[in-house]
C-alpha cells in the first residue's frame, strides 16, 4: 500500500452541487445517490467521522465532494490498484487521504488497523463476489450505529460482472433481514451469518443504492501469534503491552515415542512442535470478564484465546463475528484496584482445563512479581468472589506453584483492573508444548506430595502400576470398562479413581508410579505429575482427538501406546461434535486383545 494526504476546499453547503461541480457519478447528473447521503450524514454523522471509500475509476471525485462538503469528516479513499486517479483533483483535498489497494483484502486489513470507522462506502461497479465478500467482511469494521452503503446494486445484473452464481449483495441483505429465523446453529453460520443478521440496525434501498446501518460493538481477535502483527500494533497504539520478557521462539522436538493401532493418526502425537516467543506483559487499564475474556480499547487481547494456534478463534463466552471479530461485552465493569496476574480459564471448574491451563501459564507470574512485589492472581468463579466459590483443586494448584491463598482474587462480574500482567502459555492444547513446562510440573508435583494431606488411601499403598479409571456417569465411557480393568488387574495394575483422593495422594500416586495406563481424559492429563520417562498406554474413542496425553508424553519422554476403539457416535463428516468427542465406546478384544495383552506384557 502507498498512502499520498490531499488537500481541500470548502464549495457550498448541498452536497449534490459539490458532486456535479467535481463531476461525481453519485450526484444526481448520474446516479443521484448524494441526496441520500447527505441525508444519512445530517441524521447518523458525527463532526470529525472517519468515512472509508472502497473504489476505482471516478472514486475520488465522491471523496473530493464529502471532504469539501463536510471538511471536518477524515475521509481516506481505499483505491482499487490498476485503475485511473485524478491525481490533480484529490492534490487539492486537503481532508481526503488517498490508500492505494489491490485487492478488497487489503482493504480489510487496512480499515481493521485503524480501528472503528463511521462510515464505509463500497464505490463502483465491483464483481458480484467482491460486492457481497466486501459487505460481510468490511462491516464488521463499523463502529456501532455505523452506516455501510454499497452502490450501483444494478452492476449484479451486469453479466461482465457476475463472476459467481452465489446470491448477490442486495439478495443477502434481503436474506439477513427478513428471514432471521432460519440462521442455523452451527459454528460457521453462527459466527459469520447469525451475527451479521442480528447486527443490522436497518436496511435502506434507494434506487440502487443500499444503506445498512450496524448495531453493536464488535471487537477485534488478537492471539498470540498476531499481537505483534503491524495492523495489530497500529490499532492498538499506545495501549500495546509492556513486554517484561522473552524467550525466543524454538522448535522442540518431543521427547517421546508413539505407537497407535490405528494408523494416520500422527497428528494428534506430532514428533516436534513450533513454540512461539514466550512473553511475560504488562497491560494498563483492561477490563476483564469471567471465563477467559479480556478487553483492551477495541480488541480481545489474546489471553481470551486458549486455542490461538487454530484459524478460527473462539472462546464459549464470545459471540462470534466470523473468525476475525466478536460482539463486545455490554455489562460496564467495577473498578477493582491493584495488579494482577492473569491466571483465569474459560472452563475454570473442569479439572483437566485448569490443571494444564492454569500450570501452563504460572511460569510467568514470579518474573512478573519481580516488577511488582505486591502482585496477586485473577480467577473467576461463577458461584461467588471468595476463596471457597473456586473448585478445591484452583487454590491448591496456586499454593503448590508459590501462590499463597492471600494472594488469590476471584471475581464473578466484569472487573477493569490498572494493571494487568500476563504471559504466552507453555502448554497449548491442539498447539504445542514448551519443555521449560517440566520443571513447573516437578516444582508443584514436589510441593503436593511434600504437604502433608491424605485422602482416603495414601499412593504408597499402590504398586508402580497403575490403570486410571473414569469416574461413573462420565461422557466416554468404556461399554466393557469391567473385563478391560479386569485384564489390567490380573497384570498386576492397580485401578485407580485419583478424583476420590486428596491433591496430595494423587501427586505421590502418579510420581511412584512407572507405567500409567488408563482411559483418554482428564484422569491420565495427572500423568504430568509422573517422573520422565515412564510408559503410558491410552485406550479410547477414535473421536477423542485431544492431545494432552501427548503434549505431556512430549515433554517427559518415553513411550506411549495408543489403542483407538470405534465410536458410537461419530464425528460429523465434514466437522466436529462435542458428542462425537465424549462418544461412550467398546474396547474390541477381538481385534486389539492380543496387541494389548502383548503391550502390558512388555512394559
Amino acid at each position: 500500500m502507498r498512502e499520498m494526504s490531499t488537500s481541500v476546499g470548502n464549495y457550498s453547503s448541498d452536497l449534490d452541487s459539490i458532486g456535479r461541480l467535481v463531476g461525481a457519478d453519485e450526484s444526481s447528473s448520474v446516479r443521484g445517490y448524494l441526496r441520500c447521503y447527505q441525508k444519512m450524514f445530517e441524521d447518523f454523522v458525527d463532526r470529525g467521522a472517519r468515512v472509508g471509500i472502497l473504489g476505482a475509476n471516478g472514486a475520488e471525485k465522491l471523496a473530493a465532494a464529502l471532504g469539501a462538503w463536510r471538511p471536518d469528516l477524515r475521509v481516506t479513499l481505499l483505491h482499487l490498484g490498476g485503475s485511473c486517479l485524478d491525481e490533480d483533483l484529490v492534490g487539492r483535498c486537503r481532508s481526503v487521504q488517498v490508500v492505494a489497494v489491490d485487492r478488497v483484502e487489503d482493504a480489510e486489513s487496512f480499515l481493521i488497523s485503524k480501528g472503528d470507522w463511521d462510515v464505509l462506502v463500497e464505490a463502483g461497479r465491483n464483481l458480484r463476489h467482491e460486492k457481497r465478500f466486501a459487505f460481510s467482511s468490511l462491516f464488521w469494521s463499523l463502529r456501532e450505529g455505523g452506516l455501510y452503503f454499497v452502490e450501483d446494486l444494478h452492476a449484479v445484473s451486469v453479466p461482465a460482472l457476475c463472476d459467481s452464481e452465489e446470491p448477490d449483495v442486495l439478495e443477502e441483505i434481503f436474506s439477513l433481514v427478513d428471514d432471521r429465523r432460519r440462521i442455523l446453529d452451527d459454528r460457521k453460520l453462527r459466527g459469520s451469518r447469525a451475527e451479521l443478521s442480528e447486527s443490522i440496525g436497518f436496511a435502506h434501498i434507494e434506487g440502487t443504492l443500499a444503506v445498512v446501518q450496524k448495531r453493536f460493538r464488535h471487537l477485534m481477535k488478537v492471539s498470540e501469534d498476531t499481537l505483534s502483527s503491524p495492523e495489530v500494533k497500529e490499532r492498538l497504539g499506545e495501549w500495546s503491552p509492556v513486554v517484561l520478557f522473552r524467550r525466543e521462539a524454538e522448535r522442540f522436538v518431543s521427547r517421546a515415542v508413539y505407537w497407535s493401532n490405528v494408523p494416520g493418526y500422527r497428528e494428534r502425537y506430532p514428533e516436534a512442535f513450533d513454540v512461539p516467543p514466550l512473553e511475560v506483559r504488562r497491560y494498563e487499564d483492561v477490563d476483564v470478564y469471567p471465563r477467559q475474556v479480556v478487553v483492551r480499547g477495541n480488541v480481545f487481547l489474546p489471553e481470551t484465546f486458549r486455542l490461538f494456534r487454530k484459524k478460527y478463534l473462539s472462546n464459549s463466552r464470545l459471540r462470534d463475528a466470523g473468525p476475525l471479530f466478536a460482539r463486545g461485552p455490554s455489562i460496564p465493569p467495577r473498578r477493582l484496584e491493584g495488579d494482577f496476574f492473569y491466571l483465569d480459564s474459560e472452563f475454570i471448574d473442569t479439572y483437566g482445563h485448569t490443571t494444564t491451563e492454569l500450570l501452563g501459564r504460572v511460569w510467568g507470574f514470579d518474573l512478573a512479581r519481580e516488577s511488582q512485589p505486591g502482585l496477586r492472581v485473577l480467577v473467576s468463579s461463577s458461584r461467588g468472589c471468595g476463596l471457597e466459590d473456586l473448585r478445591p483443586w484452583v487454590p491448591r494448584f496456586l499454593e503448590a506453584a508459590g501462590i499463597p491463598a492471600d494472594r488469590i482474587e476471584v471475581f464473578n462480574g466484569p472487573v477493569a483492573v490498572e494493571r494487568l500482567f500476563s504471559c504466552t502459555p507453555m502448554f497449548s492444547n491442539l498447539g504445542y508444548v514448551a519443555p521449560g513446562i517440566v520443571d513447573v510440573w516437578s516444582r508443584v508435583t514436589d510441593a503436593l506430595a511434600a504437604d502433608g494431606r491424605a485422602g482416603t488411601k495414601s499412593a504408597v499403598e499402590f504398586g508402580d502400576r497403575i490403570f486410571v479409571a473414569r469416574p461413573e456417569g462420565y461422557v466416554r465411557k468404556c461399554r466393557n470398562a469391567a473385563e478391560v480393568e479386569s485384564l489390567f488387574r490380573r497384570s498386576g495394575f492397580d485401578v485407580v479413581h485419583p478424583e476420590m483422593f486428596d491433591l496430595s495422594d494423587q501427586a505421590r500416586l502418579f510420581r511412584s508410579a512407572s507405567v500409567v495406563a488408563g482411559y483418554g481424559g482428564s484422569g491420565l492429563i495427572n500423568s504430568l505429575m509422573s517422573r520422565p520417562g515412564i510408559t503410558r498406554i491410552i485406550i479410547a474413542p477414535e473421536t477423542y482427538n485431544a492431545i494432552n496425553e501427548a503434549l505431556i508424553a512430549s515433554a517427559l519422554g518415553g513411550k506411549s501406546y495408543y489403542f483407538y476403539c470405534d465410536a458410537e457416535i461419530p464425528h460429523p463428516v465434514s466437522g466436529w461434535s462435542q458428542q462425537a468427542f465424549g462418544s461412550p465406546f467398546t474396547f474390541d478384544f477381538k481385534r486389539d486383545g492380543e496387541a494389548l495383552r502383548s503391550v502390558i506384557e512388555d512394559v
